[in-house]
């Protein structure tokens, strides 16, 4: 069999030869670093992917071989940072579907993407290959490995068939006497490089040795116009408003901006209005639940404007990127045609006489239910620094006009 190992964060001088001891001589490796952390690779991969994919770039750029449809199996490696080159390859299905497993060293941080949770329900299943080693390095603001590997687990189950968790821990006695804690932890995470020849052999024989299982793969967002209008209305009941007022900020709003994404990459925004975060929280949140964020980011990573996967908008913080994808999924409606919204649909109105259909600004309010008289009640964010429920339409006095509707399911 064909085998090519892409080790990332491994010295092609230094490490790559530990590796280069354990493999048999028909197995290529490939090794490579990006200088830097793991924003350093999710910059490589921007870089490299091509009309969505990233895999066949990254070989050329490992300088492999062969291109990725020669090789019967494709194993990455990672030491440390590239966990996050890893996520990228997940997000394509072709590369997803290319790669044979994963084997990481100390590698896995923050919050796990779906990506990384259905590769590791596939190697329960045996299907894929998931073989994860972790020492008790801390981390500071963010989920260590071991945390990583927990939250992993917690969605996807324990491991079992070619998911595999090693963990690598720490002497107490050790640490206590030492007087540099901070060259201590660098002592033990490149420790989990130096492991990395005989834990990498461990996983390429349980590989080789596997009997695949079915695979259930990663079922799409299941959405439905009833379960965004029931998010909308816990989240009036709840009473969310900005704290402090007129701030745009608070508990609730930060979370409905901080899933905001352009390009694939979280927008980064705190502190500004925020009707189309919150709409785009609730489409997504229905469909994904605690996945939702990293749903959305792979969502805008690949333009799956035409997919009919999930929300037919992404989750964005201007009302005109919401018209945008939803011109792009034929879920935009516009005013003029006629037509109406129906509960849990999106409404969308000008706002400060511009229009988000010409890339002004916009409002936007999730259709709760018809009024007595016409108009229509919907519930929206940034509504006088709180979530409201507002009459929008015909009787609506002063509010700005409808310009048009969103379908909230494709």
């Amino acid at each position: 069999m064909t085998t090519l190992i892409l080790a990332a964060h491994v010295d092609p001088q230094v490490a790559a030869p530990w590796f280069r001891e354990a493999l048999s001589p028909e197995v290529e490796l490939c090794a490579f670093v990006e200088p830097g952390l793991s924003s350093a690779y999710h910059a490589l991969a921007a870089r490299l992917r091509r009309g969505g994919r990233l895999l066949p770039a990254l070989l050329a750029h490992a300088e492999a071989s062969m291109s990725a449809d020669a090789y019967e199996r494709i194993v990455f490696v990672s030491w440390s940072a590239p966990y996050a080159l890893l996520e990228e390859l997940l997000v394509h299905p072709a590369d997803a579907a290319a790669l044979a497993g994963w084997v990481a060293l100390d590698s896995g941080y923050g919050d796990p993407t779906p990506g990384v949770v259905d590769l590791a329900r596939r190697a329960r299943e045996g299907s894929a290959l998931y073989w994860a080693g972790f020492t008790d390095v801390p981390t500071a603001g963010y989920r260590s490995t071991g945390a990583f590997l927990a939250e992993v687990r917690r969605r996807a189950g324990d491991p079992a068939g070619l998911f595999h968790v090693e963990h690598w821990p720490h002497d107490p006695e050790v640490y206590a006497a030492a007087r540099d804690k901070g060259a201590f932890w660098r002592r033990e995470h490149i420790g989990a490089l130096q492991r990395g020849s005989a834990f990498l052999a461990a996983a390429l024989e349980a590989l080789e040795g596997a009997t695949p299982e079915q695979t259930t793969p990663l079922a799409p967002g299941a959405l439905s116009r009833d379960a965004v209008l029931a998010l909308a209305r816990a989240a009036l009941l709840a009473g969310v408003r900005e704290a402090p007022p007129y701030s745009n900020r608070g508990p609730e709003i930060d979370g409905y901006l901080r899933g905001c994404v352009r390009g694939g990459r979280p927008l980064g925004v705190l502190g500004v209005p925020w009707c189309a975060a919150f709409v785009s929280w609730c489409l997504w949140r229905a469909a994904y639940g605690d996945e939702a964020e990293a749903r959305a980011r792979a969502w805008s990573a690949l333009g799956y404007v035409e997919s009919g996967e999930g929300p037919p908008v992404g989750w964005r913080a201007a009302v005109a990127e919401l018209v945008t994808d939803a011109r792009g999924t034929s879920t935009w409606h516009d005013a003029a045609e006629g037509g109406s919204p129906g509960p849990g649909d999106l409404l969308v109105m000008g706002r400060l006489g511009q229009d988000p259909r010409r890339g002004g600004l916009g409002h936007v309010a999730i259709v709760a239910e018809v009024a007595e008289g016409g108009g229509l009640w919907a519930i929206g964010g940034n509504e006088s620094d709180a979530v409201r429920r507002t009459l929008c339409g015909a009787g609506a006095g002063e509010r700005e006009p409808i310009v048009g509707w969103i379908q909230a399911t494709a």
